[in-house]
């Protein structure tokens, strides 16, 4: 892609964070724009190394 939104997948999003981070709440977006609908993650972390 050329700019944002750079997109990617709920399993990378995993891999690449939870050495550092608790996921708190990773679920799918309930009130994303609709172009963007069923394709958006709300996720809240808390870093482990705190």
């Amino acid at each position: 892609m050329q700019g944002p939104p750079f997109g990617g997948r709920d399993t990378e999003y995993l891999t690449l964070f939870r050495d550092a981070f608790n996921f708190k709440t990773f679920e799918s977006c309930y009130n994303s724009f609709s172009k963007r609908a069923c394709s958006e993650l709300f996720v809240i972390l808390e870093n482990k190394l705190i």
